[in-house]
């Protein structure tokens, strides 16, 4: 692969997806969109996607907006009305990697 600088990395294109596979094999997966015509089925794409290499996605998702949610664009400051969401999805991500950690234990014994 190639960085902005047009250099190649060690890891070439056809290791990416094994990489992926894994390092993100048995891990939890959430959905933080952002507003906009196409949201829905984006995430509905990464969801897909992300069974084939056993990722768990959490039934919360949250749409947040660059502008309202983050000071100057770089510092998240979510809004009052959005905290439940994301205090929801984020223990849902916590119970499942939880959940998760014997089957990936079980997969790095193996490799």
């Amino acid at each position: 692969m190639s960085d902005h600088s047009g250099q190649t990395s060690e890891m070439g294109r056809a290791d990416g997806p094994t990489m992926i596979w894994t390092r993100w094999r048995g891990e939890a997966l959430a959905s933080v969109d952002r507003y906009g015509p196409r949201r829905n089925s984006t995430v509905t794409s990464v969801r897909l996607v992300a069974g084939e290499p056993q990722m768990a996605d959490v039934r919360q998702q949250v749409v947040l907006s660059l502008i309202t949610e983050f000071e100057n664009l770089t510092v998240f400051k979510p809004g009052d009305h959005n905290l439940p969401a994301l205090n929801t999805m984020l223990d849902q991500v916590v119970a499942w990697s939880t959940a998760l950690t014997p089957l990936r234990d079980t997969a790095a014994a193996a490799a």
